[in-house]
């Protein structure tokens, strides 16, 4: 059944959505574990929390933003993909579909 599908493909999108943010939590958490307090000719690049920074490497900095920009895409379209299949298409994300009968 086609709305089977289109389920597991929001599921799986879902999924890879939330392990791009857990992805760039934890590349965070590296980063910062290993910057630099003050910029260094290796690391000149400043990512900002709350206030503080962290200098890391110009590489590092993109893959973290990468992530960043990754899992802020797709949770908006997960967003959106969700409601439209939801009310648009009346597919039954949250609930299980009805059993195909058997003949």
């Amino acid at each position: 059944m086609w709305t089977r599908t289109l389920i597991t493909a929001y599921r799986a999108l879902f999924f890879l959505s939330w392990a791009t943010f857990l992805a760039s939590f934890l590349c965070f958490l590296y980063l910062r574990a290993t910057s630099a307090s003050r910029p260094t000719a290796e690391r000149p690049v400043a990512i900002k929390d709350h206030g503080a920074r962290y200098y890391v490497t110009r590489s590092q900095e993109r893959t973290y933003r990468g992530l960043l920009t990754g899992g802020a895409a797709g949770i908006g379209t997960v967003l959106v993909l969700g409601f439209l299949l939801q009310f648009g298409a009346r597919v039954p994300l949250f609930s299980e579909p009805e059993p195909r009968e058997r003949r």
